[in-house]
């Protein structure tokens, strides 16, 4: 299992399309973007939260020709290597994913499919969503745990102390829970710099006492609109604490920065890879596209068929 990242480049041809129906009305923008995308297309839905934009979301794929499907978190890993199955006969895959809408557990469920399955050209497309301020309200945390046990990192070593690499969201109260809660010897905070500039002054508000808790080391910031650097970032100090220490990492924040944690965890199988999610106690918000859409192009491939 291996990824490599890909150049970018303008490409329109897919094998697979997959796309989010879900509640909010970007779910649909990644498609509006870029109606030029060609190759079989699904809309996947949860099967429950059918309110705010779902309707006019599900509507908007029909019209434009993406099946519209709805899977159970249980079984969309399973749907999605079936999917893969029927394009075997390739030698590169080429899928498109729009993981603006994504869970983080179904974010986890594809990156696990395209590296054990392999021969994949993966296009992620991310669309940020336009500013609205946080909700007044904080939501406890109802899960703190590995995105999957794919994502759990080894067991062994367990002599080393525990480290924490910690994305940083807007939430109120998230971060801090989570370090609280896992207790970690030393942790680092990653910081996102959005091309949207109202949401770095709320992510630094939010965030203020956790901030004020590491020294300038430990915080590193990052541009939400160049993930290659991102992940970059990210493999680089993780390969340097997981020589010392345990690692894991809790990708608070942008969607996109979950997608580079697990790239990680893919690279770095000792790695954990950790969601936090309020569950049933989270208020349905409707997001609308801002019309910046964030690619980043991912091979994965086999061990035997890296060169």
């Amino acid at each position: 299992m291996g990824i490599r990242l890909k150049r970018p480049t303008v490409q329109s041809e897919f094998d697979l399309r997959i796309y989010c129906c879900g509640y909010e009305s970007r779910c649909t923008s990644v498609l509006e973007e870029f109606p030029q995308h060609q190759g079989y297309g699904f809309a996947v839905g949860y099967g429950y939260l059918r309110e705010l934009a779902f309707e006019k979301n599900k509507a908007e794929f029909e019209r434009r020709g993406i099946e519209y499907c709805e899977v159970s978190d249980i079984d969309f890993f399973d749907w999605l290597i079936k999917k893969l199955r029927t394009l075997g006969n390739k030698e590169r895959i080429r899928v498109l994913v729009d993981i603006s809408c994504l869970t983080r557990l179904r974010l986890g469920a594809v990156v696990q499919a395209f590296a054990q399955f392999g021969t994949i050209d993966a296009s992620f497309a991310y669309s940020l969503a336009k500013f609205s301020p946080p909700g007044d309200n904080i939501e406890l945390n109802e899960f703190v745990e590995p995105v999957s046990p794919f994502f759990s990192g080894w067991t062994g070593e367990l002599d080393k102390p525990a480290a924490l690499i910690c994305g940083l969201g807007y939430e109120k109260m998230r971060a801090i829970g989570v370090v609280e809660h896992l207790e970690p010897a030393d942790y680092w905070l990653f910081v996102p710099r959005s091309p949207l500039s109202d949401y770095d002054h709320e992510v630094l508000a939010t965030n203020s006492n956790l901030l004020d808790s590491v020294s300038v080391g430990h915080v590193i910031d990052y541009r939400v609109s160049d993930p290659i650097d991102a992940l970059g970032r990210l493999m680089s100090l993780t390969g340097v604490i997981r020589s010392k220490m345990r690692c894991s990492i809790l990708p608070l924040g942008p969607k996109l920065f979950a997608l580079c944690a697990m790239l990680v965890g893919v690279h770095f199988r000792d790695v954990s890879v950790w969601r936090a999610s309020s569950g049933q106690h989270a208020n349905p918000r409707d997001k609308i596209g801002s019309g910046v859409v964030v690619n980043l192009s991912v091979g994965f491939f086999r061990e035997e068929d890296r060169s």
